[in-house]
């Protein structure tokens, strides 16, 4: 039986889970791992399956955004309550949801692309301006022939064999009769949420202003799936501080992710210029383009700097002790 594609619209369910929680008869303080994870995965799931028609549809980004959003999700949840579910399982649904990553990476590679040149539109004259539009108009062909090759998919009934699959794997699997011997969700998860930090610290002090792009971008990762940990367990902590640490954090993959996607968009400029000249563009196209190279390096120092200064403050001892107070480290952080 397959999933029925639903007229798509913007959003997604809140990342505040508190009506799950309600709905599910849960209290923050009596809940277990294993119904923490219950709604978890069944949030992330009702989530792609929101925005699985507009993104067959292609109209508005928010779909696209909000559904890799989800399967980052599940696959971050998915290595987090491995010891729920089957090793089978856990492996085959990791390479699902990867692919499902993987064919959705065009679009969102061609948006970000279509988005920073539309941003100079401000930034430039007129005339360069113009001369950017030939750019532009590969691009969204070249999103265009994407996105029916997507909707080939989804229209294919893969996907919702996936999601149908998944759900079917977290009923059967995840049986509350099951859970009785399972720990506190809050108990457990403030152990996991130290220890990763204490992990991402370390690698944090190492950084240096010389420390290379993959570096920073190994941080941001890191630092993504720290956030989506504590994500996973404010459902069942009930805390006082945790909703300015997400901020916090949430600011810091955001600065990286800049970081990264302004050494990326250099890459694509020149790549972007050769296929015009393959393509019998102008000089005027060309050269326009070559005049963003010199403003993305300069943006790349400016980024790096602060993404340093993000690191200096997550390895700095007031964060250290902000962790410690909130989730009660042992050993303590230093």
């Amino acid at each position: 039986m397959g999933i029925t594609l639903a007229p798509g619209r913007p959003g997604s369910i809140p990342s505040n889970w508190q009506d799950s929680v309600t709905k599910n008869g849960c209290s923050p303080e009596d809940m277990n791992l294993l119904e923490l994870a219950r709604i978890v995965f069944q949030t992330e799931l009702d989530t792609m399956k929101l925005n699985l028609a507009g993104c067959a549809e292609g109209l508005d980004p928010i779909h696209l955004h909000d559904l890799r959003v989800a399967e980052r999700r599940t696959r971050a949840a998915l290595s987090e309550f491995r010891d729920l579910l089957p090793d089978t399982a856990v492996q085959y649904f990791r390479e699902q949801f990867r692919w499902l990553h993987q064919i959705t990476n065009p679009i969102r590679d061609l948006d970000v692309s279509i988005s920073h040149l539309s941003l100079y539109r401000r930034k430039f004259p007129f005339f360069y301006y113009r001369d950017l539009k030939p750019a532009l108009a590969l691009l969204r062909s070249r999103r265009q022939d994407a996105l029916m090759q997507l909707e080939g998919i989804m229209q294919s009934g893969q996907v919702n064999d996936i999601l149908e699959a998944w759900s079917v794997l977290l009923e059967d699997s995840l049986a509350l009769e099951t859970a009785a011997d399972l720990p506190s969700g809050g108990e457990y998860g403030c152990r996991r949420i130290c220890d990763r930090y204490r992990t991402l610290r370390e690698k944090a002090l190492v950084l240096t202003p010389q420390s290379s792009a993959s570096e920073f971008h190994s941080l941001r990762i890191r630092v993504k799936k720290l956030r989506y940990q504590i994500e996973f367990y404010d459902l069942a902590l009930d805390k006082k501080g945790i909703s300015s640490l997400l901020k916090k954090l949430k600011r810091f993959q955001d600065i990286l992710g800049g970081y990264q996607d302004t050494i990326v968009q250099i890459e694509h400029i020149h790549q972007l210029t050769e296929d015009l000249s393959e393509q019998g563009a102008g000089r005027q196209s060309k050269e326009a383009l070559e005049r963003l190279i010199p403003r993305y390096h300069k943006l790349v120092g400016a980024r790096k700097k602060r993404s340093f200064q993000q690191a200096c403050w997550l390895v700095s001892g007031q964060t250290a002790l902000r962790f410690q107070r909130i989730f009660q480290c042992h050993p303590p952080l230093p």
